[in-house]
C-alpha cells in the first residue's frame, strides 16, 4: 500500500530531524492560491513551502497510546474547547464518543481514519492559530507533548 506523508525538518539539539506533518493515503497537492497543502480531508497551510512530501511503501511506526495519553496529547484549552464543540456539533460528539468507549483501550495512531480524525479536529480548533495547526498535527501525531 502507497502511503503519502508531509515532513518537515525540525532542529533537534542542533540535528536536523525529519517532522511528520501528515501520513495517509491521499496524495497531498499543494495549493498556490491558498498557499497549502490540500490533504484530501485536511489543509495544512505552508506559506514559506517548508514542507516537502514522501511517497512510502508503508506507513512510519505509528505509536498506540492508552485513551488517556491520547487525551493528554492536546493542550488544556484545546481539551476544553473539543468537549464545548462536542455538544453542539456532530463530528466532534462522535470524535469523543469514539475516544469514551469503554470497549476502547487504546488508540492507533497509524489508523487512517484516526490520523483524519486528529486532522479535522486540529483544523477546526480556534485555540490553535492557523500557523500552528500543522505543527500541532504533527506533535498529536507523532506522541508528543503539547509545547
Amino acid at each position: 500500500m502507497k502511503v503519502y506523508q508531509l515532513l518537515q525538518h525540525t532542529d533537534v539539539d542542533g540535528d536536523p530531524q525529519p517532522f511528520l506533518i501528515y501520513q495517509g493515503s491521499a496524495e497531498p497537492v499543494f495549493d498556490e492560491e491558498r498557499s497549502g497543502w490540500d490533504c484530501e480531508s485536511v489543509f495544512i497551510t505552508d506559506a514559506e513551502r517548508t514542507f516537502y512530501k514522501l511517497q512510502v511503501d508503508s506507513p512510519a511506526e505509528a505509536p498506540e497510546v492508552s485513551r488517556m495519553r491520547f487525551k493528554l496529547l492536546w493542550g488544556a484549552v484545546e481539551r476544553i474547547e473539543i468537549y464545548a464543540r462536542a455538544e453542539t456539533e456532530p463530528a466532534f460528539k462522535d470524535f469523543i464518543r469514539l475516544l469514551d468507549d469503554p470497549m476502547a483501550t487504546t488508540v492507533e495512531m497509524a489508523n487512517q481514519s484516526v490520523a483524519m480524525g486528529i486532522g479535522f479536529i486540529v483544523n477546526a480548533l480556534a485555540a490553535i492559530p492557523n500557523d500552528q495547526k500543522a505543527h500541532r498535527y504533527g506533535q498529536i501525531l507523532s506522541n508528543i507533548d503539547p509545547s
